[in-house]
């Protein structure tokens, strides 16, 4: 999911500002925005709330890369040959000559910023990217892990930016990880956390929640059936 702003400030400018809040594993049913659940996402709800909320946005495959790869060069996955999580003895790099919309912005005299998660597959040329420093901390809540040390970095990096900005327009990505990290509740965290219990009740899960067989998915999709059995 991605959220895409400038302040009305900058609408007026010849060339306004842009910053895009992209988050990794958040689905549309969980955003009180779209009026299925409240009090979960305040913070996304007030920005939607004063802006324009699309609900027909759908990403170009439901994997993390092959996705990303889609939304920052505008290209199909089979137009990228980026079809899976898998590095690049599998998934080619895209092409110098293929444009990004870091390399448009570039060319149209923006700086363009990046800050967090990567796993783009080159689909990211054309921005300054900024590894994000693991600032670890601890969560009486939930349990976490690097995922969220390293989204702090990422937020206090993109805060900093945004503090002090270049004099030429610019457009920034925040890029977090998280909500990736429903995965750290498996395995020694499994359960319900009953301890801090979440308000109110989460959207249903979606009716194909439960894959009945692996193989008869799409073969980028074959490789968790092969950690699965194993």
């Amino acid at each position: 999911m991605g959220l895409a702003l400038c302040s009305l400030a900058a609408q007026a400018q010849e060339k306004p500002n842009f910053l895009i809040i992209q988050c990794d594993h958040l689905t549309q049913r969980v955003v009180g925005a779209y009026g299925q659940t409240q009090g979960y996402t305040q913070s996304i709800d007030e920005v939607a709330s004063k802006g324009v909320v699309f609900s027909n946005a759908y990403v170009g495959c439901p994997l993390s890369q092959p996705s990303r790869a889609a939304l920052w060069s505008g290209m199909m996955p089979h137009q990228t040959n980026v079809r899976s999580n898998s590095a690049e003895h599998i998934n080619p790099r895209l092409p110098e000559s293929t444009a990004t919309l870091g390399s448009l912005f570039s060319q149209s005299g923006y700086e363009a910023v990046h800050f967090g998660k990567c796993h783009d597959m080159g689909s990211l040329r054309g921005f300054k990217h900024k590894d994000p420093v693991a600032k670890p901390f601890t969560d009486p809540n939930f349990p976490v892990n690097n995922d969220s040390f390293l989204d702090v970095g990422t937020c206090e990096d993109a805060v900093a930016y945004l503090s002090n900005p270049p004099e030429e327009p610019f457009i920034c990505i925040a890029d977090f990880l998280n909500p990736h990290n429903i995965c750290g509740f498996v395995g020694e965290n499994e359960g319900v956390h009953t301890d801090h219990p979440i308000p109110g009740e989460l959207p249903p899960l979606p009716d194909n929640f439960e894959i009945e067989n692996w193989n008869d998915l799409p073969s980028p999709y074959n490789i968790y059936a092969a950690v699965i059995d194993a």
